[in-house]
């Protein structure tokens, strides 16, 4: 495993811990829901992104290679 996945994992699992002390927050404190949910859906999508296993996914590359274009 290379030092760049070790270190993405430990992002990802820190930004999933935040997310869920977060959520357990919200919970228990009267909190405006419409920033609780930005505040997670922001969490949620950076965990997705810095994850590893999605980062070195074929799918992720042929989203963000430039080999097509979509415009005529």
């Amino acid at each position: 495993m290379k030092t760049k996945n070790i270190f993405w994992g430990i992002v990802e699992a820190g930004l999933w811990y935040l997310f869920a002390v977060y959520f357990f927050y919200s919970l228990q404190n009267p909190t405006d829901i419409w920033t609780t949910a930005l505040v997670l859906l922001v969490l949620g999508y950076l965990a997705t992104w810095t994850c590893p296993l999605i980062r070195n996914s074929g799918a992720w590359k042929n989203t963000f290679s430039k080999k097509e274009s979509f415009t005529s």
